[in-house]
């Protein structure tokens, strides 16, 4: 697990593709921390202070929900799918899965959410079903990275081969012409868009209405 805020490499690739064709960036999706099994990204979490406001814990989670399908369509490639994710705010963390069903994508709760104690009486009921389902939690990763671990083995195995067949007949190079849409996923802004203040407002609506006026106009009416 990879705390503090960096790049996801799948999100970077995924805009590298559409930039094939349109101009646009290719930067890495900023991430609050990356689940990672042999330096393979699997999974990606995001968290938000207890202050934060629903709106901003929504964008949130709909940015974890695309870096996620992003990191799942490059899991394809070794036949596994994302692990179960975390969306924490403050001390509760949704706990939930992006799968494929049948030709769309959808994310779904994938057991209740779970809530830290903040106090002794919580605590009480923390180490009940909780703290279970914690432990489940904690177990679903190791058999998932037991599992991935033994799956990237497999892949490394098969392409060896592959390499070895297109260094005696390499395949043609062909130019992009159309995207594969299916490996696009459009990374839309992941924080609440700022509204301007009133008074920044009224010195636009000053800027429009005095849209070619001279200076005498101008001192005569403001």
């Amino acid at each position: 697990m990879n705390l503090g805020e960096q790049g996801c490499s799948a999100s970077a690739l995924s805009k590298s593709k559409l930039a094939d064709v349109f101009e646009t960036g290719t930067t890495a999706r900023k991430c609050d921390g990356l689940l990672s099994v042999n330096a393979v990204e699997v999974g990606n979490f995001e968290f938000k202070r207890a202050g934060a406001s629903k709106l901003e814990v929504a964008c949130q989670l709909r940015k974890n929900i695309k870096i996620n399908k992003r990191n799942l369509l490059e899991l394809d490639k070794y036949e596994l799918e994302c692990p179960v994710l975390l969306s924490v705010h403050g001390m509760s963390a949704i706990v939930f899965r992006v799968r494929k069903w049948h030709d769309i994508w959808v994310a779904g709760k994938a057991s209740s959410t779970i809530v830290l104690p903040s106090t002794f009486g919580e605590l009480r009921l923390f180490l009940g079903d909780p703290v279970h389902q914690l432990s489940n939690l904690l177990d679903h990763y190791h058999e998932y990275a037991a599992r991935a671990d033994q799956s990237f083995q497999e892949y490394q195995y098969r392409k060896k081969g592959e390499d070895e067949e297109d260094t005696v007949s390499p395949a043609p190079k062909s130019v992009t012409e159309t995207l594969d849409w299916e490996q696009i996923v459009f990374h839309t802004p992941t924080k609440v868009a700022k509204q301007p203040s009133l008074l920044d407002r009224l010195k636009r609506a000053k800027e429009e209405i005095v849209q070619g006026w001279d200076e005498e106009e101008v001192e005569k009416h403001f």
